[in-house]
């Protein structure tokens, strides 16, 4: 009966406090704030008056690696396919063929995307059996 006494007295007190702080928090809330609006003007010149205080400087860009004209083929800023060896070869004529990053396709933890296509191949689907799969677009 002791034990309950005390538990039912620290759990008062810890409302009491928490009512406590709330409370005085809900009281200051607005300590320090003053009910005065600005005009779009005042603000404006006080703004020029920070940024005059900090003097920002626009930062030369940097120029992007890949090159962009007219005359230039954007297949032609692409990594060669045939360089890279297939990870997961086909087991149908309905497989899953990613190409990506090893940071994506590579081994262990790396490799989801890999492991995603493996999972898919491993299936052993057909195209008719993939088309039944495929959800129907049209509506009931």
């Amino acid at each position: 009966m002791e034990k309950k006494r005390i538990g039912v007295a620290l759990f008062g007190g810890l409302v009491v406090v928490g009512a406590l702080v709330f409370g005085l928090l809900f009281l200051m809330r607005n300590t320090g704030k003053t009910e005065r609006a600005i005009s779009t003007e005042e603000a404006t010149a006080s703004l020029g008056d920070l940024v005059r205080r900090i003097d920002p400087s626009t930062a030369t860009p940097v120029k992007s690696s890949i090159e962009y004209s007219e005359d230039n083929n954007e297949a032609n800023e692409l990594p060669e396919l045939s360089k890279d060896s297939i990870v997961v070869p086909a087991s149908t004529d309905a497989y899953a063929e990613v190409w990506a990053s090893p940071e994506k396709a590579g081994q262990g933890s790396d490799g989801w995307m890999r492991e995603m296509a493996e999972g898919f191949n491993s299936r052993n689907r057909t195209r008719s059996s993939s088309r039944a799969m495929a959800p129907s677009t049209s509506r009931p």
